[in-house]
C-alpha cells in the first residue's frame, strides 16, 4: 500500500484512504513486521495527503478503532501533523478535533497523554483570532487542570473581542465555557455569559455558532432563571438573547450537503465509481467551507482524482460545471441596486471599535456622489465615531485623502483657539493650508454667508470677532465655510442644526440640498431636517450598516419602522435623577426670588457697543424659563452673567444670588467644561472636580476671584518689635492671597457668596489684619489696652528703653 501510494500520488487517495482504520489497528499487532509496515503506511498517507483531503481523512482518524494505546498514540500524532501541514483546513474542523484530543489528554498511558497534549497545542495554534491567540496556553492548561477554570475565565472576561469570531475560535473556548457554567460560583457564570455575548456579537454566520448552541443556550437559559443575583441574571439574559439572535441570522454563505454535491457530480460524470465520488464530493465541500471558489484551486484539487476515475472524460469541463453549480448553491445573492449614473465614491468592508466596545463588525459602506445620507441609530451605537473614523482615514478600504476630500463639520472650538479672530481661524486651519486658500478667498466666503466686516454695527458675527464669542449657530456657519473652501467631496455633519434659529436652519437645509456634486452624511435628531434633506438612510443596527433609499419617514413606513423610535424619549432606558436639595434659609415660598439681576449692562472687551443693556431677570424655585432669541442675541451671555461666569460692566446694576443657593451650569459647548481635561476619563474628571466636596470650577468664575487692587489692600501690617506685647491680642486669620496665619487656609471663603457678603467678609478681614476689634468687642479691647498700659508702667523706664533698642 505504501508503494501504491508513492506511485499513484493524489490519484490513489480515494482508494487507499479508506484502509487507514485497518492500518491503525495493525499498529498494535503482535508481529513486529506488521507494526512497522502499518507505521510506514500511515506516515506516508498523512505526509502526502492533499490539503483538501483533510476532511475525508479525519473521518478515519477521529473515531477510536480498537482502543489500544498504540492506535491512540498514532491518532494523536496524526492530528498534530495534519494541523502543522494544513492549518487552514484543520481550523475548520476543530469542533470535532478538540474533543477527541481532550479525551486523549486524560489517557492512562503517558505516551498517549504527552502526544495528545503536544497535538492540542499544534491544533489550537491554527486559530487565527488575534484576540485569543495569547490565551491558548492558559486555555490548554485549564483543560489539563480544571481547578484553573475560575482564573482563566476571569482573564478572558477582560479580553476586548474585535476580530471576527468563527467556529475555530468557538471550538477552542467551548470546553472552558462548559466548565465555567458548571461551576457554582456566580461571578464565574457571569463572566462566561459576558464572553458568550461578546463573541456572539462578532459572529456573522449562524452556521459558525450552530455546533455550540445546543450546549451554550441551555446553560444560559438555566443561569438566567436560577441564579439569585439579579445583575448576573441580566447579563445571562443578554447573552442568551444575543446568542439566539446570532443563531437565527440569515446566513451569509449557504451550507451545502454532501448528498447534494454527490448528486451534482453524478449528473456531470455518470460513470464515476463510489470511492472517487465520495472523495471528490468531500474535496468540493472542503473548498466551499473555505469559501474558495477559485477555478485554479478547484482544478488542482479535483483533476488527479477525476482523471484516475474517468480516463476518457473531459475533466476540465466537469470541474468547470461543478464549480459553477456549487457556487450557485452556496452564494447569497446581494440585493440589486437601482441603476443610476451617479459616481461611486467608495465601496468598502470594515470593522470599527471605540476603546473596548465594538461598534461595527465586517459591514459594508457604499457612497455615491451627490447623495445625502441620514445616519441613524440608537444612542451610543457609533454614529459620530464612524464619521470621525472616515474623516481621519481610519476606515479600512476607504479612498485616501489624495483621491477623496472629506471634511468633518463640527462646532466645538479648542480652548487655545477661542481667542482667535474668525478670519484668522479660517485662514490658518490645518485642513485648508494644503489647498492654498488665500485670505481674500476666506474673506469673500465668510461675507457671503452673513458675517459682517467688523463689529462697528454690532453684528451677531464678524470677521474680527473672536471665535469663542460666536453663538452655536454662527459656529456651524463657520464650520460650513471651511468645508466650502476645501471643496470637499464628502461632508460629514454631526447635528448641523443644533443651536440654530429657524432662519439659519432653513439656510442649512437650502445649502445642503443645493449641493448636487457633494455627498453628505448627516446625523440629526430633527426629523423634519432629515425628511427635507436626505435621499437615503443609513441605519446602524446590530453592528451592521443598512442602506435604504428615501427620506426618514418614507423608510420608516415601508422598510424599517424602528427608525422613528430613535427620535423618541423612550428610545433609551437611561434615567438621570438629581438629588433633592434642602431648604434655603429664609425662603419659605417657591415664588420668592433666589437669583436676580437688575438693570445689567455687559460689553465684551473691544466691542463698540454693549452686548446686553438694561437687562433684568428674576428667578425663583418655581421658575421654569426658556431663553429664546436669534443666534448671537446674547442668550448664553445673559445666563453666564446670572451664574457668575461673567461680570457686568462697572457701574451697572446688581447681580444677586441667595448665599446658600447652589447653581449647576451646563454650557452649550462641551469644551467649556473639559478643554483642560481631555486626557482624563469621565470618572477621573468628576473625582478631580469634586475632590474636596465642593466644585473646583467655581474657583474659575470671574466673580469668585479677587482683583489685584483688593489683594494689595489686604497686605498685613508688620509685627511689633520683639520684647513688647502686641497692642491687641486675637486669633490670627489666614491671608487670602499668601495663606499666612495660624488657621488652616481657606480655599475660597467668598465662593457661593453674593457681592454684599463678599464685601462684608473683606471688611472683616481688613479689621483682623489691622488688628482693630469689631464694634461689639471695642469695650473688651479698651480693657485689654488698659491692662497693657498698666504692664508698661510696671516695667519701668530702663526696661522700656532696652526693649526699644531691641
Amino acid at each position: 500500500m505504501t508503494a501504491l501510494l508513492s506511485t499513484l500520488g493524489g490519484a490513489g487517495e480515494p482508494y487507499l484512504m479508506p484502509l487507514l482504520p485497518d492500518a491503525i489497528e495493525s499498529l498494535s499487532d503482535k508481529a513486529k513486521s506488521v507494526q512497522l509496515a502499518a507505521t510506514d503506511f500511515t506516515q506516508a498517507l498523512i505526509s502526502t495527503a492533499s490539503p483538501n483531503a483533510v476532511r475525508q481523512l479525519l473521518e478515519y482518524v477521529l473515531p477510536e478503532c480498537d482502543g489500544k494505546w498504540q492506535g491512540n498514540f498514532a491518532r494523536a500524532e496524526m492530528l498534530g501533523e495534519l494541523s502543522s501541514k494544513h492549518p487552514a483546513q484543520m481550523a475548520r474542523h476543530l469542533t470535532e478535533v478538540i474533543p477527541v484530543l481532550n479525551s486523549l489528554m486524560y489517557d492512562t498511558k503517558v505516551q498517549v497523554k504527552e502526544a495528545a497534549t503536544k497535538s492540542m497545542h499544534t491544533a489550537c495554534n491554527t486559530v487565527l483570532n488575534k484576540d485569543i491567540i495569547t490565551f491558548i496556553p492558559e486555555i490548554i492548561e485549564c483543560i489539563i487542570n480544571p481547578e484553573n477554570t475560575a482564573e482563566t475565565v476571569h482573564k478572558l472576561a477582560g479580553v476586548v473581542f474585535v476580530q471576527d469570531i468563527d467556529a475555530s475560535a468557538l471550538a477552542l473556548m467551548n470546553p472552558l465555557l462548559k466548565r465555567g457554567f458548571d461551576v457554582p460560583t456566580t461571578s464565574i457564570k457571569r463572566n462566561c455569559a459576558r464572553i458568550v455575548e461578546n463573541m456572539a456579537k462578532l459572529c456573522d454566520d449562524p452556521y459558525e455558532v450552530a455546533p455550540f448552541v445546543p450546549m451554550l443556550l441551555p446553560a444560559l437559559e438555566r443561569a438566567k432563571d436560577e441564579i439569585s443575583d439579579p445583575e448576573c441574571r441580566d447579563v445571562c439574559a443578554k447573552a442568551h438573547e444575543q446568542l439566539e439572535r446570532t443563531a437565527n441570522k440569515p446566513p451569509v454563505w449557504k451550507k451545502i450537503e454532501l448528498s447534494k454535491v454527490e448528486s451534482t457530480i453524478r449528473s456531470l460524470a455518470s460513470g464515476i465509481d463510489a470511492p472517487a465520488l465520495s472523495f471528490a464530493a468531500s474535496i468540493c465541500l472542503s473548498l466551499c467551507d473555505l469559501k474558495n471558489l477559485s477555478p485554479a484551486a478547484w482544478s488542482s484539487a479535483l483533476t488527479p482524482c477525476l482523471k484516475a476515475a474517468l480516463p476518457k472524460a473531459d475533466v476540465n469541463k466537469i470541474v468547470t460545471s461543478l464549480l459553477e453549480q456549487c457556487s450557485k448553491d452556496v452564494q447569497i445573492e446581494e440585493a440589486k441596486e437601482e441603476a443610476d449614473d451617479a459616481e461611486q465614491l467608495c465601496d468598502c468592508q470594515f470593522s470599527l471599535a471605540y476603546g473596548n466596545k465594538v461598534l461595527l463588525n465586517q459591514t459594508k459602506l457604499k457612497l455615491k456622489r451627490g447623495f445625502r445620507y441620514g445616519l441613524c441609530g440608537k444612542n451610543d451605537s457609533g454614529k459620530t465615531s464612524l464619521m470621525r473614523a472616515i474623516a481621519n482615514q481610519q476606515v479600512e478600504g476607504f479612498p485616501p485623502a489624495s483621491e477623496l476630500r472629506t471634511m468633518f463639520v463640527e462646532t466645538d472650538v479648542q480652548g487655545e483657539l477661542a481667542e482667535v479672530p474668525v478670519l484668522d481661524f479660517v485662514v490658518n486651519h490645518e485642513g485648508l493650508k494644503q489647498f492654498g486658500i488665500t485670505r481674500e478667498q476666506a474673506r469673500e466666503k465668510l461675507l457671503s454667508v452673513g458675517f459682517a466686516e467688523d463689529d462697528s454695527g454690532m453684528a451677531a458675527a464678524s470677521l474680527t470677532k473672536q471665535v469663542g464669542r460666536l453663538s452655536g449657530g454662527w459656529r456651524m456657519k463657520l464650520a460650513l465655510v471651511r468645508a466650502m473652501l476645501m471643496k470637499a467631496d464628502i461632508l460629514l455633519l454631526d447635528e448641523p442644526t443644533n443651536h440654530l434659529d429657524p432662519g439659519n436652519v432653513k439656510w442649512v437645509i437650502d445649502y445642503l440640498t443645493s449641493l448636487t456634486n457633494v455627498t453628505s452624511i448627516i446625523v440629526s435628531h430633527d426629523i423634519k431636517v432629515l425628511d427635507q434633506v436626505c435621499t437615503h438612510v443609513l441605519q446602524i443596527d446590530h453592528l451592521k450598516l443598512k442602506l435604504f433609499k428615501g427620506n426618514l419617514t418614507h423608510v420608516a413606513k415601508t422598510e424599517a419602522p424602528e427608525l422613528l423610535s430613535y427620535f423618541e424619549l423612550k428610545a433609551t432606558k437611561f434615567k438621570m435623577s438629581f438629588p433633592q436639595p434642602g431648604p434655603l434659609e429664609g425662603v419659605t415660598s417657591k415664588g420668592k426670588h433666589i437669583m436676580k439681576m437688575t438693570n445689567i449692562t455687559f460689553t465684551y472687551d473691544g466691542a463698540p457697543k454693549p452686548q446686553l443693556e438694561k437687562v433684568t431677570v428674576r428667578v425663583s424655585l418655581s421658575t421654569r424659563a426658556a431663553c429664546i432669541g436669534a443666534n448671537g442675541a446674547g442668550k448664553s451671555t445673559m445666563i453666564k452673567l446670572l451664574t457668575g461666569e461673567l461680570e457686568p460692566d462697572r457701574g451697572s446694576g446688581e447681580v444677586w444670588r441667595h448665599p446658600n443657593c447652589r447653581v449647576a451650569y451646563v454650557a452649550q459647548h462641551a469644551f467649556h467644561h473639559i478643554e483642560n481635561h481631555l486626557e482624563k476619563t469621565p470618572n477621573e474628571y468628576i473625582r478631580w472636580r469634586y475632590e474636596h466636596g465642593s466644585d473646583k470650577e467655581g474657583l474659575e468664575k470671574i466673580t469668585a476671584k479677587m482683583s489685584e487692587v483688593r489683594c494689595a489692600s489686604l497686605t498685613p501690617t508688620p509685627p511689633p518689635p520683639r520684647g513688647l506685647p502686641p497692642p491687641f491680642t486675637r486669633p490670627q486669620h489666614a491671608h487670602p492671597c499668601t495663606g499666612g496665619g495660624g488657621r488652616p487656609q481657606e480655599a475660597d471663603p467668598d465662593r457661593h457668596q453674593d457681592r454684599g457678603r463678599q464685601d462684608a467678609h473683606a471688611e472683616a478681614r481688613l479689621q483682623a489684619l489691622h488688628r482693630r476689634p469689631p464694634r461689639h468687642r471695642q469695650g473688651q479691647g479698651a480693657v485689654v489696652r488698659g491692662q497693657v498700659a498698666e504692664r508698661h508702667r510696671l516695667v519701668g523706664p530702663q526696661e522700656q528703653a532696652r526693649a526699644g533698642r531691641l
